[in-house]
């Protein structure tokens, strides 16, 4: 039986491959919304989207032309709606697989699968500030299934187009700068949408206390006689904590959570830093052997690596263990979870207007 639950992404507005966050009003004479919502609309909805924009396929594809979407995700985007600098969107998506036929009832005929991706209906909400450079992206969460990164990809590639278009456009009535209509094309300012999950100390506090430790996994890197990056050189597993050791890991966990989220004072912690606080832990014999990357393996009915950088990957926000909730139901969990960590995400200047 399905899960229902969504994602949440903090989100930045990007030129190009630049890494400067950049206000979203200002995108192209135009904001970033309004771009959004006419590029869904006139170059996403009602296309089947086969595989990444990058390369066409993914890595899992078949050479063989007549299976080449096998192992492909597929993408098909509709209901584009937009209230303020809300933009909502419907996105069918699922996989082409190896099955060939589904099996009716007793009594009913059978399908054909080949050629076929089943998928489901996610829903997808962006929120923008009518001015500002942090914005927040949901997406719904389907038994562990988020369509948010091929989303974000074809967003980039249309934006791509769209800007290619639109400078091949210019250069053709004339009166521009440019001598070729390749330089004009290059030149031209595309955008894309930078995103990170975002999470809540509430929802990390849970997963710790509801889940069962597996797992310290502890890694000295090293490099190879051909000088290959992250050779492992050494690796700690430690299975069993005392309680007081497995009270300061929880403490630890935290801590990490705060610093990523900027609740307390000072950068990120990095994963070279989180180990030496698990080294630090485990005592200092363990410390003298100057291990540079670790995670934790908690088990809460699945299995999840946390360490500073993977902290916010497992943040689900649960809505329904056996129906979807409809779209208002929806929009209105989104809207509702977002308040309570706005301030925390430094995101809280956001409005949820009705779409009653």
């Amino acid at each position: 039986m399905a899960r229902y639950g969504f994602r949440l992404f903090e989100v930045e507005l990007r030129e190009k491959l630049g890494r400067k966050a950049r206000d979203f009003s200002e995108a192209g004479g135009e904001h970033y919304g309004t771009m959004v919502e006419r590029l869904l609309k006139t170059r996403l909805a009602g296309q089947k989207l086969v595989g990444y924009p990058s390369t066409g396929s993914d890595e899992d594809g078949s050479p063989d032309e007549q299976l080449a979407h096998r192992n492909k995700p597929a993408l098909l985007v509709d209901d584009v709606l937009r209230t303020g600098t809300v933009v909502r969107w419907r996105a069918q998506y699922g996989r082409y697989s190896d099955f060939d036929i589904g099996l009716g009832l007793p009594g009913a005929p059978d399908a054909d699968l080949r050629d076929v991706a089943p998928t489901r209906g996610f829903r997808v909400v962006l929120n923008l500030p009518a001015k500002g450079t942090k914005g927040v992206l949901a997406v719904e969460d389907i038994s562990r299934s988020c369509p948010v990164v091929m989303l974000a990809r074809w967003l980039k590639q249309v934006s791509q187009d769209d800007v290619a278009h639109r400078a091949a456009e210019a250069f053709n009535k004339g009166g521009t700068k440019y001598e070729d209509e390749a330089t004009a094309i290059a030149d031209a300012p595309w955008w894309r949408l930078a995103a990170k999950p975002m999470a809540d100390e509430e929802h990390l506090r849970k997963l710790i206390e509801d889940g069962k430790l597996e797992r310290i996994q502890l890694i000295r890197k090293g490099s190879s006689v051909a000088r290959t990056p992250d050779t492992r050189e050494m690796e700690l597993t430690i299975r069993a904590l005392s309680q007081k050791k497995q009270r300061d890991l929880d403490k630890i966990v935290t801590r990490w959570f705060q610093q990523r989220s900027q609740e307390v004072d000072g950068p990120p912690p990095t994963d070279a830093e989180g180990a030496k606080d698990l080294s630090a832990l485990l005592g200092e014999e363990v410390e003298a052997l100057g291990f540079d990357d670790g995670y934790v393996v908690i088990n809460d009915g699945s299995k999840k690596q946390i360490s500073p950088s993977r902290l916010s990957d497992y943040f689900v926000y649960a809505l329904s263990n056996d129906r979807q909730p409809s779209d208002l139901a929806f929009y209105e969990a989104v809207g509702g979870q977002h308040k309570r960590i706005a301030r925390a995400t430094q995101t809280d200047g956001l409005e949820w207007p009705s779409i009653l």
